[in-house]
Order: structure tokens, then sequence, then C-alpha cells
């Protein structure tokens, strides 16, 4: 029997089977691969799902351009109040200003006629 024919004969076998072991391992990747990539895909999908249905309860444009006029609305309306509120101060300063200056006047008045009323009692005596 030729020993070198069948030593080349085995050698061959291995290096084919290895091959074909080789083969099968990157098969396995592959196709473990593709899965991988459609439950990360299905994942995607159902979070995207669940995105959609938070967004749907989420206010439109036309909401929010709504609100932002209202809110527009109520700060014309604190600023009026405020202008309002500022003005009905002054009038109030003005007024307590008023009383004050009258409260003086009428102190001398009240002084120059209790000075006149000691002085005619005076002379009365």
């Amino acid at each position: 029997m030729n020993y070198d024919l069948a030593k080349v004969a085995i050698d061959a076998a291995a290096l084919m089977l290895s091959l074909a072991a080789l083969a099968w391992t990157g098969v396995v990747w592959w196709m473990g691969r593709g899965r991988a990539r459609r439950e990360e895909i299905e994942e995607i999908r159902t979070e995207i799902t669940q995105l959609k249905g938070e967004f749907a309860h989420s206010p439109s444009h036309d909401d929010l351009q709504r609100l932002h006029d209202r809110v527009s609305d109520v700060n014309r309306n604190v600023t009026a109040v405020s202008n309002t509120v500022a003005g009905l101060v002054q009038a109030v300063e003005g007024t307590n200003q008023g009383i004050r200056t009258l409260q003086r006047t009428v102190q001398q008045l009240v002084d120059n006629e209790l000075a006149e009323a000691r002085a005619a009692k005076n002379r009365g005596q």
C-alpha cells in the first residue's frame, strides 16, 4: 500500500472537515446575526409604537399656539392691572399727602384759635 497517497488522502479529508466546520461556524454566526437583528428591530418597533401612543396625547401645534395666545392675554391683563394699581398707589399717596397737609392746616387753625381765645381771656381779666 502506498502510505504517501494515504497520508495525502487523510490530510485532504482533514482539510475538508476543517473547511466544512469553518463554513458551518460562519453559517451559524450569520443566522444568529440575522436573528439578533430581527429581535432588535422588533424591540425598536415596540418602542416606536409606545412612543406613538404617548405622543398621540401630546398637544398639537395649534393647541400650543392657543396656549401661547392665552398666556399673552393674561400677561397683557396683568400688565394693565399692575398699571392700574400703580396709578391707585399714586392716588392714595397723593390723598395721604393732602390729608397730612389738611391735618397740619387744621392744627394751625386750632392752635391760632386757642391762642386768640387765651389772649382774649387774659384781656378780659
